[in-house]
């Protein structure tokens, strides 16, 4: 995301800023450390490591690639 950031790519402002935005959220549903995943483990009795490297890893992904492919997509009707 920083080299895009740089200011030298060919990317809308406005779609950069919803890249990461996704990778955040993709990042927070993968991580064993984030609240979201450590508060739900609490709630519902589960390990964060099944928690976060079950399918909820797949759905991360998913979210990522799709939101990327997304963001592809409007940034070439964009400019």
């Amino acid at each position: 995301m920083t080299i895009f950031s740089g200011g030298g790519a060919d990317v809308h402002p406005a779609l950069l800023v919803e890249a990461h935005l996704i990778a955040w959220g993709a990042g927070a549903m993968a991580s064993i450390a984030s609240l979201s995943v450590i508060s739900t483990s609490g709630l519902f009795i589960v390990s964060t490591h099944k928690l976060a490297f079950g399918k909820n890893i797949l759905i991360a992904f998913t979210y990522a690639l799709g939101g990327g492919i997304v963001l592809t997509l409007l940034n070439n009707f964009m400019w």
